[in-house]
């Protein structure tokens, strides 16, 4: 039957993450070092680093020397004791890869479906996932998990697409399932917007948030909302659907989804792309100043309608825009303005807006995000 991983104690894994931290960001440290800067005491320090050794997550590498006293063993991180698969299973992308414990990539590949049907795909796709595992050379006993980010409804529990749009699939597709039956390793799947949300979080951000609300603008306009390192689901694991909300349109309201969707701005503005993906709209934007302009203009009046909803209901931290489209510096100030001039002026709110860190093939990590978040090394990715 299909599962997730039991996880020890909240407040254990707390103590590991900060303990891990401590050594990823400033080692190598001792474990002296650890508990001064921690504030903490050593024993409890020793313990910690004791299961860290037993994890392989944290190995000694000789003697420090201090001004007095005896020499301390220091302590380092080895992000290439475990490794993780991850593969980004959305039509533009298709990406697989082995990464390590820091989220470096070790080795990738393009994989290019011929169908979309599952009874081709799925057996495609664990064939490609077993080609980068033996093409990376790592040994097997090291790999935790495979983690799948797929565009869609998806029950992440069950490890289902419930429907995907993009895929053809309108009926559920028990893909992790299958996908682990082939593969002999534990397989996680989640909506991709969720998934790079994870990622921003654990890679872009050094876990300095506790929330965050990721905004996606692609061909399709999707949402998510991370708490405390945690993917919020909700009761139909469709949370944050940031797309769905309403804004006052031309003639009345309408959803955001109709408006800025890059297919919606194709026929809006009408740029001649040919192929019509998001590098040709970006290209279009660099070379086409004024027209530009108009496009952010418009694209500043829609966004800060509903980041202004998203900050007055969910008061994250942090709002993310992700999906492809280049926005600049000074877009990000004068949405920032905009939404900020709409807020009501008390209680004041949290309102900091960025660009999405991860693009192009590093969005793949992701699906690497959710499958260690499914591990009993999930404090890695969490804090």
């Amino acid at each position: 039957m299909y599962h997730r991983i039991l996880d020890p104690q909240s407040t254990q894994l707390h103590n590991l993450n900060l303990i891990l931290k401590q050594i990823k960001t400033k080692g190598p440290l001792s474990r002296a070092d650890i508990a001064r800067n921690l504030s903490c005491s050593k024993s409890m320090v020793t313990s910690n680093i004791s299961e860290l050794i037993q994890y392989g997550l944290v190995r000694e590498i000789g003697k420090g020397n201090p001004s007095m006293g005896r020499k301390s063993t220091l302590l380092e991180f080895n992000p290439r004791s475990h490794f993780v698969v991850g593969a980004d299973t959305r039509p533009e992308h298709f990406n697989i890869v082995l990464s390590d414990l820091d989220g470096s990539i070790l080795t990738s590949q393009s994989f290019k479906p011929k169908k979309f049907d599952p009874s081709t795909f799925i057996p495609a796709l664990s064939r490609a996932i077993l080609r980068v595992i033996e093409r990376s050379g790592v040994e097997r006993s090291t790999i935790l998990a495979i983690g799948l980010m797929v565009s869609g409804v998806v029950n992440p529990l069950s490890g289902t697409v419930q429907y995907s749009a993009l895929l053809g699939w309108d009926k559920p597709v028990e893909l992790a399932q299958e996908v682990q039956r082939s593969t002999g390793l534990p397989v996680y799947l989640e909506n991709d917007v969720n998934a790079l949300a994870l990622a921003e979080y654990w890679l872009s951000h050094g876990q300095a948030v506790p929330s965050l609300a990721y905004l996606y603008v692609n061909k399709g306009v999707g949402g998510a909302y991370i708490d405390q390192g945690t993917i919020s689901q909700g009761a139909d694991f469709a949370f944050a659907e940031f797309g769905k909300l309403i804004i006052s349109g031309d003639s009345g309201p309408a959803r955001l989804e109709a408006y800025i969707s890059l297919d919606a701005l194709t026929r809006r503005f009408k740029p001649p792309l040919p192929q019509g993906g998001m590098k040709e709209f970006n290209r279009y934007l660099s070379t086409h100043p004024e027209e530009a302009e108009r496009i952010f203009s418009f694209l500043i009046s829609s966004l800060s309608q509903v980041l202004t909803t998203i900050v007055a209901i969910l008061n994250p931290h942090l709002c993310i825009l992700g999906g492809g489209i280049d926005f600049q510096e000074e877009f990000i100030s004068k949405l920032t303005e905009r939404s900020r001039r709409l807020l009501p002026p008390l209680p004041v709110r949290t309102l900091r807006i960025t660009s999405a860190k991860l693009k192009g093939n590093r969005e793949v990590l992701g699906a690497v995000a959710v499958a260690l978040s499914n591990t009993r090394f999930k404090f890695i990715v969490q804090g």
